[in-house]
């Protein structure tokens, strides 16, 4: 992949968008109830169980320190796309991360919907939380800026698997219940 850049922030390296791709994969699948942790620069998911408040006491976690890295993250998925958006003559390859990106964060809203849910009773939350969502529909919707699929894109599209990292690929043999499960699984007893 070629390298797109602008000021301090650079795409030429894949570690960083992996990274956000993961961590939007896990956002999605947030559900009502539970909260995240963010360990090793990626989140997991803290189920709703009699020990999650502990757990996060112990670990230090808090709603507006996680708030700080949802938005973290976020605003790096948002400069990433509008990075290849503004980008003149984006490969194949490029356009299809788009893609993927876009759909990413199309994704994160049911999770940013259910966390708004968990925190019902905190207005405060929920402004920055609607901030967000109108911050991924902003980027998301943008339309006339991405180039068309060209027909080989399609047939390579076709052919090849979607590979999540091995370390985040489920272990069950039941089919996901969304996209976003395929690459991770939830261990409700892991305290880190």
């Amino acid at each position: 992949m070629s390298s797109v850049s602008t000021g301090s922030f650079s795409l030429s390296g894949t570690d960083r968008t992996d990274r956000v791709i993961i961590n939007l994969k896990v956002l999605a699948a947030i559900r009502t109830g539970e909260r995240l942790t963010l360990r090793n620069s990626c989140f997991q998911i803290q189920e709703n169980n009699a020990y999650q408040g502990f757990k996060r006491w112990y670990n230090g976690d808090d709603r507006w320190g996680n708030l700080s890295d949802i938005k973290k993250v976020v605003e790096d998925a948002v400069q990433i796309l509008e990075l290849y958006l503004n980008h003149d003559g984006p490969t194949p390859t490029q356009r299809r991360f788009m893609r993927t990106l876009r759909a990413e964060l199309r994704g994160v809203e049911g999770g940013l919907q259910n966390l708004k849910e968990t925190y019902s009773t905190d207005k405060t939350m929920h402004a920055n939380l609607d901030v967000l969502l109108q911050k991924i529909d902003g980027v998301v919707e943008r339309r006339g800026t991405e180039p068309p699929e060209e027909p080989s894109e399609l047939s390579e599209r076709k052919s090849s698997p979607q590979l999540c990292p091995p370390k985040f690929q489920s272990s069950s043999p039941s089919p996901p219940s969304s996209p976003a499960s395929s690459c991770f699984s939830r261990s409700p007893g892991d305290v880190e």
